[in-house]
């Protein structure tokens, strides 16, 4: 699973498989498919209430490899 994290100390994106992040979190499978449903209708940015950010739903789809697996994320902040 993805984590997909609005930090709450520094207002920034956190992407990362580990849970080490605190702040409002919304998990998603790494599949493309679960992805593309995760954003359509912005409903990752309903469940973080924040408003939406295109860059992170591109950033998202380019850390998952080829296998569908979540290991090749590395924690990246977006400014939000």
């Amino acid at each position: 699973m993805i984590k997909i994290t609005l930090e709450h100390s520094t207002k920034k994106f956190v992407v990362s498989g580990g849970r080490h992040v605190f702040g409002r979190s919304a998990y998603c499978c790494p599949n493309n498919d679960c992805i593309e449903n995760a954003f359509k209708k912005y409903k990752i940015f309903k469940i973080l209430k924040t408003k939406p950010d295109d860059s992170l739903k591109n950033y998202v789809k380019n850390c998952t490899c080829k296998h569908g697996c979540a290991t090749n994320i590395l924690e990246k902040n977006l400014e939000n």
